[in-house]
């Protein structure tokens, strides 16, 4: 087992997950970490961005909406051996897409990463970060139990 903290990110190419990255990275100069890659042209843009700091980062391909995340078996080893802590950031975001299609894209891949997850050996750490756009043009406060609806 290696002495470095890893993490294992997926969404890291997106507008949160790579901003996530990129903080964890700054904070920590010895953290390296595992990024899900389902789109290889947005992940090369991604690591540009990153710059030097792409350097601690080894992407995997897969896919949150598979089995397993569609990685590998030498990959997945890895992940499980390694991971200290997983945070969740991928999600379907588009509202082009139907409700059905959203639910199952971003439930069915917490699914999977939540699975992955459980067989970290050394796991100390899970966060998800779930959607936010559920209160449609409420302002103010919303409570969770409100679901964005008036009255």
């Amino acid at each position: 087992m290696t002495s470095k903290r890893k993490v294992f990110i997926t969404g890291a190419s997106g507008l949160v997950g790579e901003e996530v990255l990129r903080r964890m990275l700054v904070d920590d100069p010895a953290l390296e970490a595992f990024v899900l890659v389902r789109d290889e042209i947005r992940w090369l843009l991604a690591s540009r961005r990153l710059g030097a700091l792409a350097r601690r980062v080894v992407p995997l391909r897969g896919d949150a909406t598979l089995p397993g995340l569609g990685l590998d078996a030498v990959a997945r080893q890895r992940v499980e051996r390694e991971t200290s802590a997983v945070v969740h950031a991928a999600a379907d975001t588009s509202f082009s897409r139907s409700l059905d299609q959203a639910r199952f894209v971003n439930t069915l891949g917490t699914y999977h990463v939540a699975e992955i997850a459980s067989e970290c050996l050394c796991l100390d750490r899970f966060v998800l970060v779930s959607t936010a756009f559920v209160a449609g043009r409420a302002t103010g406060n919303i409570l969770e139990r409100d679901n964005g609806v008036d009255g």
